[in-house]
């Protein structure tokens, strides 16, 4: 899976979450360790840094890393 359609589920997400529901502005130290293939199940990680900052990170099936870093959210979106 290319870091574009990475982003773009982890988005998506994102925004379907109550807790979140905001968009991505951008990303801090993202890291592509290892490729995501069709057919990989896949665990998506977030952990609320600050109010408009995200940790994230993708694991397969075995525990392994796949991506991990840190994702902003439009501070518009994010509730006060």
């Amino acid at each position: 899976m290319p870091a574009a359609a990475q982003l773009q589920m982890i988005d998506a997400l994102i925004r379907l979450d109550g807790q979140y529901g905001a968009r991505i502005s951008g990303g801090n130290t993202l890291k592509f360790v290892q490729q995501i293939h069709p057919g990989d199940v896949i665990d998506l990680l977030l952990r609320h840094k600050r109010k408009t900052m995200i940790e994230f990170s993708i694991q397969k099936q075995d525990a392994s890393l796949a991506t991990k870093g840190t994702l902003n959210l439009m501070e518009d979106d994010v509730d006060n």
